[in-house]
């Protein structure tokens, strides 16, 4: 668990010491999206401005344009790889949606967390000297993580990184996050909710099948042995989340499942932070075989929810299973 901590942090701060998520990228669209028509900072002057008259002309433009495209090239990868769904090469709109969501939470998680770290008079936001706290403590972790960084992984000693050991930073960085993934998803969404990031940060996980208790010189395997004496549930199989009436979410959805045995169901739609937004079954009994069950797109209280990233949860004893759904009107 340290070792995968360590890493993730590694790879984290390479994002901040090396430029790999470069600040030009907007708020909103495909990552790697640009503001180069923004007023150009001292740092980006002194950088890029080579004739030294205080501007950008078009072919500095360029090299800048060029410079942030390979930083980016990384994190686009990323996105891709977690992202694209469907394998076909690029973010449809619906993943881009969902890309965008999970980084607006991470920034939120964020701010939340310098406000707890920061906010000295806990007046719920950060005035100037605070931000200027805030500042110069990331630049001293930058500082540290940066020679850390060099530290572990530049392995030819010249003082940065290059492509082949930033790539060993990136693979291990993906076994990392994959072995998270194993570990604390517990829904099988292919990301970490809140939750199961406060699991994966040192929160109570519960661990079944893995203690074991000494009686008469031999281990038994209390975890495993309660699993074998519980009854075993109704297989839940084929669970399919399709569009209704049409080729998008927009009218709602289908949930279409088949039960092994008859089981009380219980069918949940949660938004992409976790929280729940309808209950569409509780304990509800169901026969053996196929069930469908519509979502029209409302919340609990009967309103239209927000365009977004949805998950689509049934459970019966002994069984769960989750699919995601993009609902865009």
């Amino acid at each position: 668990m340290l070792r995968s901590t360590f890493v993730m942090l590694m790879a984290g701060a390479i994002a901040a010491v090396f430029g790999t998520a470069a600040r030009a990228s907007g708020k909103s669209g495909a990552p790697g999206a640009s503001a180069l028509s923004a007023k150009p900072s001292p740092e980006v002057l002194a950088r890029f401005d080579t004739n030294r008259d205080g501007t950008l002309d078009a072919a500095e433009r360029a090299a800048m344009r060029k410079d942030i495209q390979e930083r980016m090239q990384p994190l686009r990868d990323a996105s891709i790889k977690q992202y694209d769904w469907n394998r076909n090469g690029r973010l449809d709109d619906d993943e881009a949606l969902a890309w965008q969501q999970d980084r607006e939470q991470r920034h939120e998680f964020v701010e939340k967390w310098a406000l707890h770290h920061y906010d000295a008079d806990k007046n719920g936001v950060l005035d100037a000297s605070e931000q200027q706290v805030r500042k110069a403590a990331r630049e001293e972790w930058v500082r540290q993580k940066k020679t850390q960084i060099l530290e572990t992984y530049d392995t030819n000693r010249n003082g940065t990184l290059d492509p082949a050991e930033k790539a060993a930073i990136r693979a291990q960085s993906d076994a990392a996050r994959q072995a998270a993934l194993d570990r604390y998803d517990a829904n099988r969404d292919g990301r970490l909710d809140d939750a199961e990031r406060s699991a994966a940060a040192g929160g109570e996980v519960r661990r079944t099948g893995r203690q074991q208790t000494e009686a008469g010189g031999s281990a038994v395997r209390t975890g495993e042995t309660a699993a074998a004496k519980a009854p075993a549930g109704p297989a839940l199989a084929s669970l399919r989340v399709t569009p209704a009436g049409g080729a998008s979410y927009a009218q709602g959805a289908e949930i279409a499942f088949t039960l092994g045995s008859a089981a009380p169901v219980t069918v949940r739609i949660h938004d992409a932070a976790g929280r729940l937004v309808r209950t569409l079954a509780s304990g509800a009994q169901k026969d053996a075989g196929a069930q469908v069950l519509r979502w029209d797109g409302t919340s609990g209280g009967g309103r239209a929810v927000a365009n977004g990233l949805y998950l689509v949860t049934v459970e019966v004893p002994g069984g769960k299973a989750t699919q995601k759904l993009a609902l865009i009107r």
